[in-house]
């Protein structure tokens, strides 16, 4: 699994993004954030060639002007709706 921070440039539609996002298979989170970036979105990985494949795609989309790249072992559960899990 991997986590991109997405910075695009301010006059760049976030609905037109979102939209391309939407299009890259194994995305299985976007989330609007604020900050130094715009955007984090969650991939699901299986080999290296395929997290350069999905970075090479995030570069194709209009107005993008910077990524961040973390990569972390997918959870062992995954959520479900309304259910937390506390880090303290």
């Amino acid at each position: 699994m991997f986590h991109v921070n997405i910075a695009f440039m301010s006059q760049t539609n976030s609905s037109n993004v979102i939209k391309m996002l939407t299009q890259i298979p194994d995305l299985v989170l976007i989330i609007k954030i604020g900050g130094g970036f715009d955007m984090s979105v969650t991939v699901m990985i299986k080999s290296i060639e395929q997290l350069l494949e999905v970075q090479d795609k995030l570069w194709r989309i209009p107005g993008i002007t910077k990524l961040e790249t973390h990569v972390s072992k997918e959870p062992s559960v995954f959520l479900t709706p309304r259910q937390y899990i506390s880090t303290f």
